[in-house]
């Protein structure tokens, strides 16, 4: 009996022992950065021992370092089930919470923190923006100015207050509370999201290029961050600026996906494609990726000649791997500039070499269409369709087919469903808005371009949709407002006119899905 008692104690010991040799091991790899592998450690120890709170929390911190956000709160919830009054592991179980919009658990956290301690900036934040969350903005701006009577110079107190004047519809108040500590080179992440949300709000595109930037420098990996540099340096004219904010992203990463991200955002910025062309000229030697992004673009505008100038090298060489999209794409410019035997012929080529390559399908699919062969574009336009189900240009394309088969009816389904698909495409906007106007629909036009410019306040090209609807209803004030928009989109520093009724309301959610009528009667 003494020797099993001594033998389980020195096991014990020996899993204690080892369970502080995996922490110590795995503190030291978080703070040399390397937090994959310390992750590694931190997960034997709490094998070996899982009733160390300290331990636990430790582990928490690292996986919020990997941003394991789900993971993190789990071992913080055992830490708290381990010790009930650890005041971190309620705090961040808190934020958490609250970061993953749980506001019943984030109240209930804050609530907690704050019987231990009453003054706990952090329980009374979280309680605030539960409250502001939920609707009750009197109480949420009575606790916000408390908070901000008390430590007017914190920085997180400014920003709920101003994310509270933002919803009382107060943007210069909102902005004016934040804006100082970003102009004296301060400002977290959180405080930039916010700024850059008030201008954008605000059409403030001259005022929004300095957050971009900050945030681009912040992040320089990040692709979203450098696309939304070079959305604002295209709407402001800065056009070498963002050539080069490309250039620079297209070194290290130049996969489908960006060129995708890139095409949209052009759209959005409604850039005349030759503009940009120039500028990529103007600029050392761009990579072919980025070239290929902005011929693409040129396509999708219909701008034949700047694609087929961007893309000229490519025409008499054989496909191979590296050379399907961009050959793709010269079809396409053929194809639309009316070279239908040369776009047939490249598009062939090039699907012999890979079948899926869609720009060479509605290179094919066009010149067939031109040739009054409906059924052979109707067969690449739905392979298209197939793979790229979100794609504008494939709905826009297979409504041409349907209209020269005569179905206007299923053309401009075609056209609801591509609303419904890409709710946030301003070139969905542009062409599903257009049909709506001629087939009398004009209203529902107009309330769909509302709802999206609410979405996207700085979608240049949705503004220049609205504009045009407005015009064609004789709505003047509509059409000042709009006009007044884009010019403050491109940098003038002009008034806007103030938003009718239903249009001044704090964040209002503009998410509900399009109506699926597609009838073109009225």
């Amino acid at each position: 009996m003494l020797l099993a008692l001594t033998l389980a104690l020195a096991a014990c010991q020996s899993a204690n022992e080892r369970a502080a040799a995996a922490q110590a091991q795995a503190q030291q790899l978080a703070a040399m950065g390397d937090y994959r592998g310390a992750q590694i450690q931190f997960d034997k120890a709490v094998q070996l021992r899982d009733n160390s709170p300290d331990l636990w929390i430790a582990r928490a911190r690292n996986q919020i370092q990997l941003g394991n956000y789900s993971g993190a709160f789990a071992s913080f919830r055992a830490a708290l089930d381990q010790d009930r009054s650890n005041r971190e592991a309620i705090d961040a179980l808190a934020q958490l919470s609250l970061a993953s919009n749980a506001l019943d658990d984030a109240g209930r956290y804050a609530d907690q923190l704050l019987a231990i301690d009453p003054g706990s900036l952090n329980g009374r934040l979280v309680r605030a923006t539960v409250a502001l969350r939920r609707g009750r903005l009197d109480a949420a701006e009575q606790m916000s100015k408390a908070l901000l009577s008390e430590q007017p110079d914190q920085e997180v107190v400014r920003v709920l207050a101003s994310r509270i004047a933002e919803q009382r519809g107060d943007l210069k108040q909102a902005v004016a509370l934040i804006a100082p500590i970003f102009t004296q080179g301060g400002g977290s992440p959180d405080l930039r999201r916010q700024l850059a949300s008030l201008y954008q709000r605000g059409y403030d595109s001259r005022a929004l290029l300095g957050v971009a930037r900050r945030e681009a420098d912040a992040r320089a990996t990040d692709r979203d961050a450098q696309i939304a540099l070079a959305r604002v340096q295209v709407l402001l004219g800065q056009d070498d600026a963002a050539a080069t904010t490309l250039a620079t992203l297209y070194t290290s990463d130049a996969d489908d996906a960006l060129r995708d991200a890139t095409v949209a955002m052009l759209a959005d910025t409604d850039v005349a494609p030759a503009r940009l062309a120039a500028a990529l000229t103007r600029g050392s030697a761009p990579s072919p990726a980025l070239m290929l992004a902005v011929a693409e673009y040129a396509v999708r505008r219909e701008d034949w000649a700047t694609a087929r100038r961007l893309l000229a090298t490519y025409a008499g060489q054989a496909p191979t791997a590296a050379t399907t999209d961009a050959q793709g794409a010269l079809a396409a410019a053929l194809a639309g500039s009316g070279d239908a035997a040369n776009a047939t012929r490249l598009a062939n080529a090039v699907l012999a070499f890979d079948e899926d390559r869609p720009m060479a399908l509605t290179a094919r699919a066009t010149a067939a269409l031109a040739g009054g062969d409906t059924n052979a574009a109707l067969r690449d336009a739905r392979v298209i369709m197939r793979d790229d189900p979100e794609s504008p240009y494939a709905y826009a394309l297979l409504a041409r087919i349907y209209r020269a088969q005569g179905d206007t009816l299923l053309a401009d389904r075609t056209l609801a469903d591509g609303a419904r698909a890409a709710m946030d495409d301003s070139t969905m906007l542009r062409l599903y808005a257009t049909m709506l106007a001629q087939r009398d629909r004009l209203d529902e036009a107009l309330s769909l371009a509302r709802a999206f410019t609410l979405r996207n306040p700085m979608s240049a090209s949705a503004w220049a949709t609205r504009q045009r609807l407005c015009r064609a209803g004789g709505d003047g004030p509509c059409t000042a407002r709009s006009t007044a928009i884009l010019a403050r989109l491109h940098g003038q520093a002009v008034s806007v006119p103030p938003p009718p009724p239903e249009e001044t309301t704090g964040s209002p959610d503009y998410s509900a899905p399009l109506s699926d009528d597609g009838d073109s009667t009225p």
